[in-house]
């Protein structure tokens, strides 16, 4: 997995700085970018809670494709900054509310009470993802850790959007993967925050 990742990176790094580079040359800004994707995210949204996953699908991968050359527009125009970094991680929070709120309506149509719970409790549980590491960050110097990044639950859920027969085992997965991860957050920070307290009583012993 780590060989394929090293071949694949860089293409895809490539390609990313590629497009940023068009839109920069069209005078697009990353934080246009960044709202065009949450606005993609909420369409994206609208579709699923109508049970248009396809087309719904389609929109999720232009959101995507947005949010992931923000980035690179950002550092290739110059225009990097923390706001700008904190308005992108801000807007993120909109875009995953609208698609996973946009599955939860469409299991409400069809009745699955079970379901919408875990699409909600998706929700709820990508947020605290991202406020663990915010926070967390706020005390230590980085908290990445864990198995279900931002990525990966936008992969997994759009893997199931695609194939409906996988959507709700990866929807399920997703769900206990972003709580997993909250856990490590979680346990990462006590245990970086206590090793110095650690060390300084084992000095004075």
């Amino acid at each position: 997995m780590s060989v394929l990742r090293e071949k694949l990176y860089p293409k895809v790094v490539s390609i990313l700085n590629s497009w940023a580079d068009a839109l920069n040359r069209k005078g697009v800004t990353p934080n246009q970018l960044t709202i065009a994707g949450v606005a993609l995210s909420f369409l994206a949204g609208f579709c699923f809670s109508n049970s248009a996953l396809l087309v719904g699908a389609l929109f999720m991968a232009l959101g995507g494709v947005c949010d992931a050359v923000d980035g690179p527009l950002a550092r290739l125009s110059g225009k990097e900054s923390k706001f700008g970094a904190f308005f992108d991680s801000t807007m993120d929070r909109f875009a995953d509310g609208f698609l996973f709120g946009g599955i939860a309506l469409h299991f409400f149509n069809q009745d699955e009470p079970f379901w919408i719970a875990v699409s909600i409790g998706l929700i709820i549980a990508s947020f605290g993802v991202s406020y663990a590491k915010a926070r967390a960050e706020n005390f230590i110097e980085k908290c990445s850790v864990g198995v279900f990044t931002r990525e990966t639950r936008w992969a997994a859920v759009g893997i199931g959007i695609l194939l409906p027969f996988l959507l709700k085992p990866l929807l399920l997965i997703s769900f206990v993967g972003s709580v997993w991860t909250v856990y490590q957050r979680i346990m990462y920070t006590k245990n970086t925050l206590e090793r110095p307290a650690s060390a300084e009583a084992d000095a004075a012993l």
